[in-house]
This record gives C-alpha cells, structure tokens and sequence, in this order.
C-alpha cells in the first residue's frame, strides 16, 4: 500500500484529503504545516506528497525545496487553490486546483495505481 503524506495549514482540507485518499486505498499521512511535514518525510516510509502553496511560516515552495534536497527521488506535488472570480469568499465558491508537479518522478508516481 503506498503512503501519501498530505502537508496543509487547513484541518478541513487535510480531512477532505484524507478521506479520499484512504477511500481509494492509500496509507495517508497528515502534516499541519510545512516543518511537521518535513519531520514525518525523515521518520517515515512516503512514497508521494500532496504539499499546499500557501502556508505560513514556511511556505510550500521551500518545503518542496528541502524535501527533494533530501530525497531527490521522492514525488511532491504542490497544490494551491485560486478563486475564478476574484471576490471575497461569499461570493464566490467555485475554486480551481492547480498541481505543480516539482519533479519528473511526481508524474511517473500520479500514473501508477494504488
């Protein structure tokens, strides 16, 4: 069974992710930020990770920067979602996730099944 490790600020989306995750088969792994995430990737077996953008302290991009320095070989996807119509959130609900595949080894891993 693969172990995704799921990096988020956000308790709700590290919930979502979860559930959809473990429904279709994967061990998953929570981090609420982006140093407890670094903490899991070294004392744990993570075959990918789901990492936010946007966090505060140390943000997305600089997690996926320590953790490929460390296991170059290792899948990270960053994530980040970005409202459509620019206002505030009773607004507009509608959201798009846009995947940053940071390594060619993140779309190897998203092409294989559980």
């Amino acid at each position: 069974m693969a172990t995704i490790l799921c990096i988020d600020d956000s308790r709700h989306m590290l919930e979502l992710h979860q559930a959809l995750l473990e429904s279709r088969g994967y061990k998953v792994l929570i981090a609420p930020d982006g140093a407890t995430g670094i903490a899991l990737s070294r004392q744990q077996s993570v075959d990918v990770v789901v990492l936010d953008f946007n966090m505060p302290g140390m943000d997305g991009k600089r997690v996926a920067q320590v953790m490929m320095q460390e296991q170059p070989t290792l899948p990270v996807v960053q994530r980040a979602y970005l409202s459509l119509c620019g206002g505030s959130p009773t607004q507009c609900y509608t959201k798009v996730m846009v995947l940053r595949l940071c390594s060619q080894s993140s779309r190897a891993w998203l092409g294989r099944a559980p």
